[in-house]
């Protein structure tokens, strides 16, 4: 449910059993992942359609609630998240970023740029960042817990994402990934094209007409 008073919005949410983050870090078996991963596509589908990007997305802020048939993943945590009007870029934001490993590379640049310091508009941040992030986690999922730029501290991980390190996709080779082999190509065909480069990134909705959904 949303509320919405004077200049603040109230997000009512329901209790939720677990969040991706401890389903990856326990190695849970339960879950279908796929479904929650596609939901969590569809959260950020939804944000962006009403011009809106998250700007954290982690397995930390994707919450899981157990249903009849299948248990469901939802989005949460907009403390960093930002309305962009079309054609326009980031203005007026926070100095507060964490490098937590799942940050685009332009986005952190311009957290620490001049422009981002002083709220310039010299630099375009879209949408896409969240596809970038999203990327990192599906990785993360379905490979039980390897991170495509390195299996490090956070701090490590962000820095090679800064530094333009090509991402690792030999965990795709394991015999622990929870996904049939035979989609193992369309999976990584999909990653891989979620953490090209902003203009090449495909947006959510392409995502979820991927034959991997």
């Amino acid at each position: 449910d949303l509320e919405e008073h004077k200049n603040y919005y109230y997000i009512a949410y329901d209790n939720f059993d677990t969040t991706l983050k401890k389903v990856i870090d326990e190695g849970i078996e339960t879950y279908d992942v796929k479904q929650i991963l596609m939901n969590a596509v569809e959260g950020i589908e939804y944000l962006h359609s009403k011009g809106i990007i998250h700007r954290d997305i982690r397995p930390q802020n994707i919450l899981i609630k157990n249903g009849p048939d299948f248990a469901i993943g939802k989005l949460s945590n907009f403390a960093f998240s930002k309305e962009l009007p079309p054609g326009f870029d980031l203005q007026s934001i926070s100095r507060s970023l964490i490098p937590t490993g799942y940050v685009a590379r332009e986005l952190y640049e311009y957290y620490r740029s001049e422009a981002g310091k002083s709220g310039e508009r010299k630099k375009c941040i879209d949408k896409s960042v969240d596809i970038f992030s999203m990327g990192i986690v599906m990785f993360e999922t379905l490979t039980n817990g390897f991170h495509p730029y390195c299996k490090g501290e956070e701090g490590d991980r962000q820095y090679n994402i800064i530094n333009k390190m090509k991402p690792n996709f030999k965990p795709f080779d394991g015999k622990n990934l929870k996904l049939e082999r035979w989609q193992v190509e369309i999976a990584r065909h999909l990653i891989t094209s979620m953490l090209l480069a902003p203009s090449e990134r495909p947006p959510a909705s392409d995502v979820l007409n991927h034959p991997f959904f």
